[in-house]
């Protein structure tokens, strides 16, 4: 029944494509230097805000090399709680 509704609803349809096919732009230019180098040594801080994270638990306090460095982008925990965009540089580690 909900399938066919969103059928006859072909505007909604095509805002919802337009959303997927066009992601919002969450880089930001680097205001900054890195913290960290590629190669570096580093451990996770083991920090327990309220609310929820995007930090897994299994990686708190873990230490770990930085493999690469993706660039400098919006904070997403910061968005969440509403203090603003608050960017950040992005390590894989």
């Amino acid at each position: 029944m909900g399938a066919r509704r969103i059928q006859r609803n072909r505007p909604l349809l095509r805002r919802w494509d337009d959303a997927i096919r066009t992601p919002a732009k969450f880089t930001r230019p680097e205001n900054r230097l890195p913290r960290f180098a590629t190669g570096q040594q580093v451990v996770v801080n083991n920090l327990n805000p309220t609310g929820r994270t995007r930090l897994p638990q299994y990686g708190k306090g873990r230490s770990g090399i930085v493999r690469r460095r993706h660039g400098f982008f919006v904070f997403p925990d910061a968005m969440a709680h509403g203090k603003g965009p608050q960017p950040q540089h992005l390590y894989s580690v």
